[in-house]
């Protein structure tokens, strides 16, 4: 929930925010037709091969044996018996102001940002909210994924376990993706694109959590081509293990990864969602701008080398597909 509002309203953004949050109304008839929208969407992310190939493969690959195998927006047999009392279950004990985090960015000071809260929040009762369930579990897991799909086009999901938000690492396996896939300009691009064009769309993702993180590429692509393109990510995947890239390599990721971060940071929303994640996941480390730049600025070649044999090896490489093609072929491009 966020508001945008000029700074001599603040107190009447609160006030709204906090009535949003603590008393929101929620009329059972509208609950029952909004049951029906989501699974309207639902349907619609079935048609869209890219939302499909990471909600329905990736995660439930990356995120085995944990309740993240589901789908965030659900199935339609789980929204089928979500019922009203369910809701209000859970906004009781999760819309709890100890659960929160409260952020204000703008032209306000400290102490009338916590003055603004504190009034307000002292008149509502906490109450327990349950643990943070694990996001990654224990144990030997499957490296392959292959959902059937009846299409023309096979889709791919190849990527790798990192680490948490809490991890100093996590700043390596930002430089390590903007070297594969900046766009349509890193080595996994260059090399798809000089093999002859063998992809329809290429994505890439770092994401750290609590407790884990994952880097995924994601791309589609015809179903002939679709050993060649794995082959060519999982080369490229080697040369990172080997650390067979450049000082330059590591130089041009640097400079797009800042200005990109001091792009991204040019109006008070985003200044609110940069602090407000790290409050969320990593309240012991929040970083400003400029020290994130300064940890991107301060990993060498050798520490990145160190880091990328360690994660890219063969065992943490795992491949979702989206279409027809044997799991054996594809444990063999591994092999």
């Amino acid at each position: 929930h966020e508001i945008c509002i000029p700074y001599q309203y603040a107190n009447i953004a609160v006030d709204i925010l906090l009535d949003t949050l603590f008393n929101s109304l929620i009329n059972k008839s509208e609950f029952i037709k909004e049951k029906e929208v989501i699974k309207k969407e639902i349907l619609r992310y079935r048609y869209d091969m890219d939302r499909f190939l990471l909600y329905y493969v990736w995660f439930p690959l990356i995120f085995q044996g944990t309740k993240l195998v589901e789908p965030c927006i659900g199935s339609e047999e789980k929204i089928d018996e979500f019922k009203y009392t369910d809701i209000k279950k859970f906004l009781e004990a999760n819309f709890v102001a100890n659960n929160m985090t409260f952020i204000i960015s703008g032209n306000i000071s400290q102490q009338k940002s916590l003055d603004l809260f504190e009034k307000k929040i002292k008149s509502i009762t906490p109450s327990i909210f349950s643990s943070i369930i694990p996001t990654i579990a224990p144990g030997k897991k499957d490296q392959i994924l292959i959902f059937p799909y009846e299409s023309d086009q096979i889709g791919i999901a190849i990527g790798i376990p990192t680490v948490p938000k809490a991890n100093g690492k996590r700043h390596a396996f930002d430089i390590f993706e903007n070297m594969l896939s900046r766009g349509f300009g890193g080595s996994i691009s260059d090399k798809l694109r000089e093999a002859g064009g063998l992809v329809y769309s290429l994505y890439s993702s770092q994401e750290n959590l609590l407790d884990s993180g994952f880097l995924v590429f994601t791309t589609m692509t015809e179903k002939k081509n679709a050993k060649k393109v794995l082959q060519i990510i999982l080369k490229e995947f080697n040369r990172m293990r080997i650390g067979a890239f450049t000082q330059e390599e590591i130089e041009n990721a640097v400079k797009n990864l800042v200005g990109s971060l001091q792009i991204g940071l040019e109006t008070s929303n985003a200044i609110a969602h940069w602090y407000g994640l790290q409050e969320l996941l990593n309240p012991r480390e929040i970083l400003h701008p400029e020290d994130k730049i300064a940890k991107y600025k301060s990993l060498s070649k050798k520490e990145l080398a160190n880091i990328a044999h360690e994660y890219f090896a063969k065992k943490n490489i795992y491949i979702g597909i989206l279409g027809d093609i044997k799991k054996q072929e594809v444990q063999n491009l591994i092999d």
